[in-house]
């Protein structure tokens, strides 16, 4: 069974602007989601310098939102 921020992840559409993310306790900052892939549960974002980040889905705590 999948974690509840697993299935949040699931409906965000590629492009959805973040300002961060908390995993495993540390706090890193993305920019936007690039894709999710359900079977590995590996979420890939691009973070504020441009570079790519990926984590596992189980491994995020947090999620927070851009709203401008």
């Amino acid at each position: 069974m999948s974690k509840p921020i697993c299935e949040l992840i699931k409906t965000l559409n590629p492009g959805t602007k973040l300002s961060g993310i908390i995993a495993q306790g540390a706090q890193i900052q993305v920019s936007n989601v690039v894709s999710y892939n359900e079977s590995t549960r590996l979420v890939t974002f691009i973070n504020t310098s441009g570079n790519t980040v990926i984590a596992d889905c189980e491994d995020i705590a947090a999620i927070e939102f851009d709203n401008q």
